[in-house]
Order: C-alpha cells, then sequence, then structure tokens
C-alpha cells in the first residue's frame, strides 16, 4: 500500500473537501477536489491535479471550474468510453447546498483543456458526489440527490450524455442523499446511501430496471456516521466499500474498507486506512485498467490523500495488513508486535514504519506515530521516506557487485588501481570518535607502524577490514566556522574533492587505526571510498549508476539521494535530529554530517527510502538475486555477500556489505535463525533477513528526532525481531 498526497493546503487555499478520481487515456489518473478558505464560500472553486502512470508525484494543482463570486463543489470525474473526460460539479447560488445548481465540463484532450460549463439541470438543490455508471446497453447514470428533500435517484442518458432524464426517487425517513451505485452480477443495481437518521447505517435499494425505479431504502449493518461513501464492484466480482464505520455523526474517524462476497449482502471489515482522531471522509474509490485499486479522501480539510491498494488478486493473499495463513502468521502474534512497536512511540522514536514479508507475501506494513510529535498534525505514512542511514552501504556494495560481475573490477582488486590518490604509505594514529567528535589514541600496540594502503583491496572494504578509522569529521573541510551549512546539494564539486582527499591523511589523521586484517572496524570512510570508486568505475556519477543498475531494475522509484531537488516534497519527508552543525532540523537533507558535507550523495550515507523499498532490496537477496522476475545478481554472487567473511568466532561477523547474526548480541534479537544477515542505521533504521523462514523485517523510524543516546533503540530493535518471530505460526519455512 502506498500513500501520496494529492494536494496539501496553502495559505491561498487553506480548506479542501470531496475528491474524485478518474483514469485517462494512457493510464494516467485525474483528481478533482474543491478548495478555497472555507466550505460554501464564495472562494471554492474546482481544482485537480494529475498523476502520470507510473510516478509517486502528484502536479501542482490546476483550476477547473469557477464561478467568481460562487462556490463550486461536489465534482465528480468521468472518463468516458470512447474517449472524453466529463467533470460534473454545483454551484451555489446563494449560501448553502439547497442553492445547487448542477453543471458539467467536458475535456476532449486528457484533460489538459476544457470546454465551457453547461446546466444539466434547472432544479435548485440537486447535486452530484459519484461518477456516473456506465450499463451494458450503453445508457450512462449519474447518482444524484436533493439536498433539499434528501432524497435521491439516478440521471440516465441514453446519448452519451446530450441529455439526461431522472429516475424515481428513493427515499427514507430521515432521508438518504449522496448514493454510489455498481452492477450486481444479475443484472440489477446496487445503491448505497448515507443518512442522518438515528441509528447511524449505511442504508440500500436495488433496481431491476436500470435505474429508472427503485426499491424502498432499506438500513444495513454497515455502521455509517452521516458521511459520505463510494462503492465499486472489482474485476474479482467483490464489492469494495469504503465509509466510516461508526454511529456518532461528530466523528469521521476512522476510515474503513469493507468487502462483500455475496452481493452487498454482509460485509466484512478488511482495512482501516485512517485511525487517528480528525476528520478522513468522502472516500472515492477506482479500480484502473491494470487491475489496481485506488482511493482519495479529505484528509483534516487540509489535504487529499491518495492511497494505492493494489490489485484485488493480491488481497488474498493477506497483503496491507491482513494475515494470511498460507504466510505462516499468527493473528494474535502480529497484534503483539504492535504492541511492541507502539510501546516506542515517543520513547524510541516519534515516527516509524514497519514491514514484514513471509514467503514473498506482505504480510504486515503499519505507519506509527507524528512527523511533527509537538503538535501531532501529520501522522506517519508508509510510503513517507526515512532517511536510511548506513542501509545506505548495502545498496552501495550491491551497485559494486553488478561492477564485479560486469568484469570491470573484481573482490581482490587494490583500491588505489582504480583510486590512485589513495596509494602510498600512511602512518596508523590517532582516530576521531564518530559520536562525540573526540580524539582517540591509537592502539598501543600498532602506534606509528606504517601502512602501504596500495595492499588493500576492494574486498577489505566490504569486510571493514582496511585499517581505515571508522570516521573523521570531514564535513569540516573547508567549512566556515559561524556559518550555517548549505543544503547538500548546493556544496560546491571542488570542496567536496578535498573532503574525500582529507581521508588520505594529513599528518594529524592519516586515517588508519590498524594494519590491514588486524581488526574488523566499521568504517564509514572505507565505504565513502567504495562509493567513489564505483563512480570512477562506471564512468558517471555514484547517483546516476545506482539508479541506473540497481534501483530502476528492480522497480524502487521513491529510493533517493537529496530528496527535496529529486522533486519530493518536504511533507513526504520524516524529519530527523536538530542539527548544530547545520542549526536546522533535518528534513530531507541527509543527517550524517560527512554525506551532507559530500553533496548528500555518498557510499556510507544518503539514501531515503520507504520500508517497502527496503524490504525490497531484502527480497532480493532472499531470493538469491531475483526480484519481480528480473534478475540483477547472480546466486553465487549472492551468497558470497552474505557468507560470513569474517568474524565468524567473534561477535561481529561480517559477509560482504552484509552484518551476520551474532552469537551475542544482536539488532535482529534471540530468535532470528543463524543464518540470518542484515544491517542497522544510526538514524534508528534497519533490514533483517532470515533465509531459513523466508522472512524479511524492515523497519525504519527517525529515533534520533531526539538524540543520538543509543541505548533505547539498541533494547527496542532485539525485543521488534524477537516480537516478529514469535509471531510466526510455524518455527521455520523451508525453501525449496
Amino acid at each position: 500500500m502506498r500513500h501520496l498526497t494529492a494536494f496539501a493546503a496553502t495559505p491561498a487555499l487553506p480548506s479542501c473537501h470531496a475528491a474524485t478520481l478518474a483514469e485517462l487515456p494512457g493510464g494516467d489518473l485525474l483528481a478533482a477536489w474543491y478548495a478555497g478558505s472555507r466550505e460554501a464560500a464564495s472562494d471554492v472553486a474546482i481544482y485537480g491535479a494529475r498523476l502520470p502512470r507510473g510516478s509517486a508525484t502528484w502536479s501542482a494543482p490546476l483550476l477547473l471550474a469557477d464561478t467568481p463570486g460562487y462556490s463550486e463543489g461536489n465534482p465528480a470525474l468521468f472518463s468516458a468510453p470512447g474517449g472524453g473526460v466529463w467533470l460534473f460539479y454545483v454551484t451555489l447560488t446563494g449560501e448553502w447546498w439547497t442553492t445547487s445548481l448542477m453543471k458539467c465540463r467536458r475535456s476532449s484532450d486528457g484533460g489538459h483543456t476544457w470546454g465551457g460549463e453547461r446546466i444539466l439541470s434547472s432544479e435548485l438543490g440537486w447535486m452530484t458526489r459519484s461518477r456516473p455508471l456506465v450499463l451494458p446497453s450503453g445508457e450512462w447514470l449519474l447518482p444524484v440527490y436533493d439536498e433539499r428533500d434528501w432524497t435521491s435517484f439516478v440521471l440516465i442518458s441514453d446519448n452519451a450524455g446530450e441529455t439526461w432524464r431522472p429516475g424515481d426517487r428513493v427515499t427514507a425517513p430521515a432521508g438518504v442523499i449522496q448514493p454510489a451505485v455498481a452492477p450486481l452480477a444479475d443484472g440489477c443495481l446496487l445503491m448505497l446511501l448515507r443518512t442522518g437518521g438515528p441509528g447511524g447505517r449505511v442504508w440500500r435499494a436495488t433496481s431491476a430496471d436500470c435505474g429508472r425505479s427503485w426499491s424502498q431504502a432499506a438500513p444495513t449493518v454497515v455502521p455509517n456516521n452521516n458521511s459520505g461513501l463510494d462503492l465499486v464492484r472489482l474485476d474479482d466480482g467483490r464489492l469494495l466499500l469504503a465509509c466510516n464505520p461508526v454511529t456518532d455523526p461528530n466523528l469521521r474517524t476512522p476510515l474503513s474498507l469493507l468487502l462483500s462476497d455475496d452481493e452487498g449482502r454482509t460485509w466484512h471489515r478488511w482495512l482501516d486506512i485512517e485511525t487517528e482522531p480528525g476528520e478522513f471522509s468522502y472516500p472515492t474509490l477506482l479500480q484502473a485498467d491494470d487491475g489496481i485499486v485506488h482511493m482519495a479522501y479529505t484528509h483534516q480539510r487540509t489535504a487529499i490523500a491518495h492511497v494505492v491498494l493494489g490489485k484485488p488478486a493480491n488481497w488474498a493473499s493477506a497483503l496491507y495488513s491482513v494475515v494470511s495463513s498460507e504466510a505462516g502468521c499468527d493473528p494474535a502474534g502480529l497484534a503483539h508486535v504492535d504492541v511492541v512497536m507502539r510501546s516506542g512511540m515517543d520513547h524510541v522514536f516519534p515516527a516509524a514504519v514497519l514491514h514484514i514479508r513471509r514467503a514473498g507475501a506482505v504480510v504486515y506494513e503499519q505507519a506509527y506515530g507524528y512527523l511533527d510529535p509537538e503538535v501531532r498534525r501529520r501522522p506517519t505514512r508508509s510510503d513517507d521516506l526515512f532517511d536510511l542511514a548506513s542501509l545506505t552501504k548495502l545498496f552501495t556494495a550491491t551497485a559494486f557487485m553488478t561492477l564485479v560481475e560486469d568484469g570491470r573490477v573484481s573482490l581482490d582488486t587494490p583500491v588505489a588501481e582504480v583510486l590512485p590518490e589513495f596509494a602510498g604509505m600512511r602512518s596508523i594514529g590517532s582516530t576521531e570518535d564518530a559520536l562525540s567528535k573526540t580524539i582517540v589514541p591509537p592502539d598501543p600496540q600498532f602506534a606509528g607502524q606504517e601502512v602501504d594502503a596500495s595492499t588493500i583491496t576492494f574486498w577489505h572494504l566490504l569486510t571493514h577490514t582496511s585499517g581505515l578509522a571508522a570516521w573523521r569529521s570531514l564535513y569540516r573541510e573547508g567549512g566556515k566556522e559561524g556559518q550555517a551549512a548549505p543544503l547538500p546539494h548546493r556544496i560546491p564539486a571542488a570542496l567536496r574533492v578535498r573532503r574525500i582527499a582529507a581521508i588520505y591523511g594529513d599528518g594529524v589523521q592519516d586515517g588508519f587505526a590498524y594494519p590491514p586484517g588486524a581488526r574488523v572496524i566499521y568504517s564509514d570512510l572505507g565505504f565513502i571510498l567504495l562509493g567513489e570508486a564505483v563512480a570512477r568505475l562506471a564512468g558517471v556519477s555514484l547517483e546516476m549508476y545506482l539508479r541506473q543498475a540497481v534501483l530502476e531494475p528492480l522497480g524502487l522509484r521513491t529510493t533517493t539521494y537529496n530528496p527535496l531537488a529529486n522533486g519530493f516534497s518536504p511533507e513526504q519527508i520524516v524529519p530527523t535530529e536538530f542539527c548544530a552543525w547545520r542549526r536546522r532540523r533535518c528534513i530531507g537533507e541527509v543527517h550524517d554530517e560527512n554525506s551532507a558535507g559530500l553533496s548528500g550523495v555518498a557510499g556510507h550515507a544518503g539514501l531515503f527510502s520507504t520500508a517497502a523499498e527496503v524490504a525490497a532490496l531484502g527480497q532480493l537477496y532472499l531470493n538469491r538475486g531475483v526480484y519481480n522476475e528480473m534478475r540483477l545478481l547472480q546466486p553465487e554472487t549472492v551468497a558470497e555477500m552474505v557468507c560470513v567473511q569474517v568474524g565468524g568466532n567473534e561477535d561481529n561477523p561480517r559477509g560482504l556489505g552484509w552484518l551476520r547474526r551474532s552469537s551475542g548480541y544482536s539488532s535482529s534479537g534471540r530468535l532470528f535463525g543463524p543464518h540470518s544477515f542484515g544491517h542497522t542505521g544510526f538514524t534508528g533504521t534497519s533490514l533483517w533477513v532470515d533465509p531459513d523462514r523466508e522472512l524479511v523485517v524492515a523497519l525504519l523510524s527517525n529515533r534520533v528526532y531526539y538524540g543520538r543516546h543509543p541505548q533505547p533503540i539498541m533494547d527496542f530493535r532485539p525485543r521488534l525481531h524477537d516480537a516478529v518471530v514469535m509471531s510466526m505460526a510455524e518455527t521455520t519455512m523451508h525453501a525449496e
């Protein structure tokens, strides 16, 4: 499930409501809604936005309809058979909806330009809400209601919208409005409606004559708060209903999806889209031609949210927080996982997303907390971008190994053959603590010894055995004291080169803490050099090669360096720590100072991504180099990367880029299998893969929002991963 934002309020348009969706020729999506200072105000107009096929970013809002001095409302988009896009909407001629005048406009070029407005009926109070339905006969049915007496009906056109005639009214004791209509298997039509009557239920009526007449409306068992709903028939024959399933008319949460497999006689609550306090209302549903289901809705009256629900064929496999017994998961166990995650909110992290896959199926994905914990107006979404910190190293290692497979380099190649400036003799001396930034004296056993950097290979870098120090504050090279640092992507290229060169030493710190192979020292400096080597070997920037060789083949569209410079808005990005060096909270700029000082693109840190896309990388390795039927790495390459290369008898076993589960403390907990591999990131991220259970767990959080003290996240990670394993209905699942 992906969460996008079609529109976010602005000072000029502080309020928005009542979204509608349509699929355009070619697969683009078009959304429309009304926005202005407040509902029914004279400055309210109809706006729209476009989502290009394959994109995760909606266009800037466009004005679709506006009658100066009057309020517009309740748009309904419709892609007509044979071409043409229609926009149905109302204009208030007075102060409230009872004075509505129903209109339409038509576009013949895919929504880029629109013809003049046309009044559908001179009756005041008639209103739209849902898109038209096309019958097998070719007739169009436009669901309509009368705000004056709270009755509902359909307008019928047998000439492709040129003329319309009303069907009979649907009535109820307390009135029924905002009808949504779907076809049934027997050729009849089902209409679901909201009501203001006591009891708080969704009401229903049926028609056996193509909408000309309807049965007496009757209440269903589905709760409703007298708020808008939508209904579609899916391509698998089931009915999907979106509504607020609560009886209190003062609440517009939760916002949920319900499924029926018996033509709407019974409904099963399937998925809660929103559960936090506030208003999440007026959903609209669309199943596109590719089978993917989309929903848009009002989010707190300050945004139009868009949720990509995927294909119904996959829902049976329990995607999106619905548990499948076939995937070997216990619902009660996953409920405990949820309890553990909630225990970390406001204590370990303000925002997090947990994504779990088993046997290739997504069995759990849930967002927790808020991006603005002080005021709690922006709940975390599963498609929010997190700073991956050192999980970036896994992507860098993957990119490097594609070059190995291509024959351009080997693990035994000396680093200096690719980066000649790295060659030379270095002294083992003082280093710098990454957390405190204080100078650490050298190990007396090795102090003053010389290291020939030309002997260090890429295997040394990938296994953290090069002897390079863990850290050096490269970002302070060439900086101006007393000035806030610029955004990473605005760092001059020459300054970046100077900072990379500082790795090679300056006589005070020569970059080495140990001789090569003497110790496993987790080194950011080593992976910075690995990223530089990838760029040098590929002949393009690290960012470009990573995108071409890894991200695009895997279909990872949101994983990126420097998201603010690559089309993402700050509202899509999870903030991290207030940085004293930069004098601001990091939002959309990498938390790691060295990566920030290297223009935000480095081999050790800098990538931003979603939990689902991080899990996809784990699935690639679980699948021995294949993901989405695309082979990125050979099985033997994957086997080499995830096997223990060094530290097998210690608490720090390493593969190539990957960390293997240790016998002592492990962020994967006590219960992950002995062949498990993973990695963590300083910002509060982690990825662990248990091949014996066919299990992938991606946890993204912004634990550094509260500061850098590591103990809370160190305690939390094992507890979470133990809970995940305990939720498995079986101990292991054996791969073929």
